[in-house]
């Protein structure tokens, strides 16, 4: 299958099925991993050791250490899949404490991170509230994808119709691996060239931003920020 998004002027009909397919991957990423729902259901003194770690990855250098944080509370919040205790600190969805394929840089330079998946990369600059580059790689032929993402989520033209997100086929939501594990290896980035893959869901640069950008909505009022996602855009 080749999934070239070559035609950017799309008709009604054509856009109204893009957006469709938005909805229908949110849809299925919360129904895989259910992060929202999780943490508003959580007692209050968790919710706010969450937010505490997310602002601790917006506004430091550094990844949050295990060692800071109440014991307990990790340990809640581990068990819920929202904190990953990595070697190098704690991940937080979208944030990788670790090295990982998806690399987030600042593009003036002041911020590196890394993400678990496309979804998460795709995200961080939102997140953020900073224009940045993402680097990665193609899953099928291993070329470099490199493209930019503004700081209110918004893409930057260059590179955005040569590289689609691929979802293959994941575990259902409750894997005790944990979604690092059972889920976000199986959310790539692959050139709109490539093909190979038409058993898996394939979504535009702008679909998955959409996606990514909804799915993480509730961490910027967490964040004390805005946290409406319009997603009308997404065949655009």
């Amino acid at each position: 299958m080749n999934v070239s998004d070559s035609h950017h002027h799309y008709t009604p009909a054509q856009r109204k099925r893009m957006k469709a397919q938005v909805l229908q991957a949110l849809a299925r990423l919360r129904d895989r991993f259910p992060l929202q729902a999780r943490i508003e259901t959580a007692p209050e003194p968790v919710r706010a050791e969450y937010g505490r770690i997310l602002r601790q990855w917006r506004d430091g250098e550094s990844p949050p250490q295990a060692a800071r944080c109440d014991p307990e509370l990790l340990e809640a919040l581990v068990n819920l899949d929202a904190v990953v205790v990595q070697g190098e600190g704690l991940g937080c969805y979208p944030f990788s404490a670790e090295a990982t394929t998806f690399v987030v840089r600042g593009t003036e330079g002041e911020t590196k991170v890394h993400a678990f998946c496309a979804f998460d990369a795709l995200a961080i600059p939102r997140l953020l509230g900073r224009h940045c580059r993402i680097e990665s790689a193609c899953a099928s032929c291993g070329r470099g994808r490199y493209f930019e993402v503004h700081g209110n989520g918004g893409l930057s033209e260059q590179a955005v119709h040569d590289t689609v997100v691929v979802w293959a086929q994941d575990h259902a939501a409750g894997s005790p691996a944990g979604s690092c594990r059972s889920l976000c290896p199986n959310i790539r980035f692959m050139c709109s060239s490539c093909g190979g893959w038409s058993r898996d869901t394939v979504l535009t640069l702008a679909q998955a931003t959409a996606v990514a950008n909804a799915f993480f909505a509730f961490q910027l009022r967490l964040a004390g920020a805005d946290g409406s996602v319009a997603i009308e855009g997404a065949g655009t």
